[in-house]
């Protein structure tokens, strides 16, 4: 059985092969299935707030990226040398 992914990219194949009348035949017929399937539109996801009370609100962001910067540094003149 194939997966998802293979037939969307064999579909895909087939579709750039098509000249441009064709193209919008398939087009329409995609849009009518879609739409006789009843597709869910995806819903809005709000990430807002998921971080909150984890302890980043203490942290220094400038202190942490200095230490980040210098321990990359350190890092790539170690391998350099």
């Amino acid at each position: 059985m194939m997966s998802k992914a293979l037939h969307i990219t064999q579909i895909q194949h087939h579709l750039s092969l098509l000249d441009m009348e064709k193209l919008q035949e398939a087009r329409d017929f995609i849009e009518f299935l879609f739409n006789k399937a009843a597709v869910p539109k995806p819903g809005v996801v709000k990430l807002e707030g998921i971080w909150k009370g984890k302890g980043f609100e203490k942290m220094n962001l400038e202190t942490e990226l200095e230490s980040v910067r210098k321990n990359v540094s350190a890092a790539i003149m170690k391998k350099v040398a």
